[in-house]
């Protein structure tokens, strides 16, 4: 694994090597339908597949979508390549594309070589064995459905947030002249002093966690989990604080000594699993991965509170007949980047020291938030609201701190660099 300092710190003018090229040499098929494909890779990269047939109608090559082949590719493929020749993988079609015949000269593979700056977009870690780590080009590619519980569960799915060079919005402007309700305002009060309007931008990707970790993904990371207080393999883990995370102060602390984590804490555990460099996002990166682009109060492009239950877990729909409840991830409409439960259910933890008027500190370019000397006190950043949140706190810009220590009320979304 690559230093955090490169990792988080890379700068984008590491694309400029040049492309790594990926060369089929040949394309077999036996008596029992299995395809061996053998190439050779110029430089080491993320190589991915499509596999190709004759269109019925026109006669012209067309994919049979990723669905049909992805969950049935082993070897050399949709992973991270060294460069050479000789390495190849298989596809079964009769596991994978049921009912389908494949003549001689009705087949071909095409290739692409990623390079290990430009991943693509969907990066799935099967947590059944340590370090099994690849990658789709998009979300119809993913083995089984992004929204499958095995891959809440077994896997964990990752989504590329395209940052590099982007501006994006953080707060809201004040919406005055509106009451606050656990029913359905047309509108919000947004907090002026919290949420105040300002611009950010980023240097790099980043990949985000498409839920927040689940029980059953933090059991098989780390082999145990702290008690629930409901309990079940798709809920979001709780009772995790961010000193279990990374480690306590002064040794670790963010943003004094960056990305380091304790020996001992559970994100260094999951580097040691993953091989890959997780740590909390910043505020910064949590809300701009909320928005996916939006401005709006909600991700889903509305400011009215009667669209809420589209995409959060909150006060008024999340209770069932004794009491307001947690419920299983990727239930509700997620945002334009497919990625699930940023707003309700339960406050994710980030990265940055509590501020009350943070506006300057998380404006920028990269911004960190504040540091031990300019924090209100030693609390940090939650965000997303939670299962008993009236409607005006679980916006994409509604903002909460909480002590360090596990409570629960929070989880966390996994967040790495986008360089391999």
């Amino acid at each position: 694994m690559k230093s955090l300092t490169m990792c988080f710190g890379m700068l984008a003018a590491a694309a400029m090597a040049a492309a790594p090229e990926a060369t089929i040499t040949s394309v077999s098929q036996a008596p029992s339908r299995t395809v061996t494909v053998t190439y050779s890779l110029s430089a080491d990269a993320i190589v991915t597949a499509d596999i190709q047939t004759n269109d019925v109608a026109t006669g012209a090559w067309a994919s049979i979508g990723g669905e049909n082949f992805t969950a049935g590719l082993k070897g050399d493929i949709q992973r991270k390549v060294n460069s050479g020749s000789g390495i190849t993988f298989t596809w079964q079609p009769r596991h994978t594309w049921a009912d389908r015949r494949l003549e001689a000269g009705t087949l071909r593979v095409v290739l692409t070589a990623h390079a290990l700056w430009a991943a693509p977009d969907y990066m799935v870690l099967d947590l059944l064995s340590s370090g099994d780590i690849k990658w789709y080009v998009s979300e119809a590619d993913v083995p089984y459905g992004v929204t499958n519980d095995i891959n809440k569960t077994d896997r964990l799915v990752m989504r590329r947030i395209h940052a590099a060079g982007v501006t994006g919005q953080m707060g809201m402007l004040l919406m005055g002249g509106y009451h606050r309700s656990k029913t359905y305002p047309t509108r919000y009060i947004v907090n002026s002093t919290r949420e105040s309007p300002r611009t950010v931008s980023f240097t790099n990707d980043w990949y985000a966690g498409i839920y927040p970790v689940t029980q059953k993904q933090y059991r098989m990371m780390i082999g145990s989990m702290p008690s629930q207080h409901w309990t079940e393999d798709t809920l979001s883990i709780a009772y995790v604080g961010y000193t279990d995370l990374r480690g306590a102060t002064p040794a670790i602390d963010w943003p004094a000594t960056g990305h380091a984590v304790a020996s001992d804490s559970v994100l260094q555990k999951i580097r040691d699993f993953t091989g890959l460099a997780m740590d909390l996002p910043t505020e910064a990166q949590w809300e701009f991965t909320c928005r996916a682009g939006s401005v709006s109060a909600l991700y889903n492009g509305s400011e009215s509170a009667a669209d809420i239950g589209e995409i959060a877990w909150y006060s008024v729909n999340s209770s069932n007949e004794t009491e307001a409840v947690q419920h299983p991830v990727g239930l509700k409409r997620p945002n334009n980047w497919g990625i699930h439960d940023m707003c309700g259910n339960l406050y994710e933890m980030v990265l940055d020291y509590w501020k009350e008027s943070n506006y300057i500190v998380t404006s920028g370019v990269d911004p960190v938030g504040p540091t031990a000397a300019t924090r209100d006190n030693e609390n940090r950043v939650t965000r997303a609201g939670m299962y008993n949140s009236a409607d005006s706190e679980v916006t994409s810009s509604a903002r909460s701190h909480s002590a360090p220590l596990g409570a629960n009320t929070k989880t966390f979304r996994l967040f790495c660099p986008a360089i391999f």
